[in-house]
């Protein structure tokens, strides 16, 4: 089961009832969500977790901090479902770089330039040493700026390794344009993580 099916069907309707009132500043549909949602989210945070081998954070213990994080935003902007889920994978990923900053860990990576994007890496999680996975979390806000439609993409099929089919059903499009669009995706990242060193050595 994906994190999108516990919102389907016949609860899709109460999910997007519990979304309106987190738009309206609502902060107890916000408890709501994570209540019905619980396990997805913890499925969720274990892919996410996957990147960070070396953090002792438990899973539960990631949910939470991810609810604490939407909790004390000052508004949160959700447009549907599938935003909701691409937040909280955002914030989870946040969360765990943070973690990873504080304990000094980001330069496992040798400063060594990536040129592309594993396509093994998507179905198990990536692998990304921290520093490159800094970089494409920078590289995810500039993509959200230009094209936040493919911002969610990149999140759903590389943080959460959903496979084309699955994503084409939550967007509405066909398995072709979702291939498409996450060529698209895969080369402006990779700009950004061959740009990355660059940028330090200058």
């Amino acid at each position: 089961m994906t994190a999108f099916e516990d919102a389907s069907g016949s609860s899709e309707a109460r999910f997007e009832e519990m979304l309106e009132a987190v738009r309206g500043a609502d902060r107890r549909a916000l408890d709501r969500i994570f209540e019905v949602a619980y396990g997805e989210l913890r499925a969720l945070a274990r892919s996410v977790r996957r990147s960070f081998p070396e953090d002792s954070l438990e899973i539960s213990g990631l949910v939470s901090e991810t609810y604490l994080k939407l909790l004390r935003a000052r508004r949160i902007s959700i447009a549907d479902r599938v935003h909701f889920f691409s937040l909280v994978a955002r914030a989870m990923r946040q969360i765990l770089i943070c973690r990873a900053q504080q304990k000094g860990r980001l330069k496992r990576g040798g400063g060594a330039s990536r040129q592309a994007l594993d396509e093994s890496e998507v179905a198990a999680g990536p692998t990304l040493p921290l520093d490159e996975l800094l970089t494409l979390q920078t590289g995810l806000e500039r993509l959200a700026e230009r094209d936040p439609r493919l911002a969610q993409l990149v999140e759903l099929r590389f943080v959460e390794g959903l496979n084309e089919s699955e994503i084409a059903a939550i967007f509405g499009l066909s398995a072709r344009t979702v291939r498409r669009e996450w060529s698209r995706a895969r080369t402006f990242l990779e700009a950004e993580l061959q740009r990355a060193p660059a940028a330090r050595g200058s």
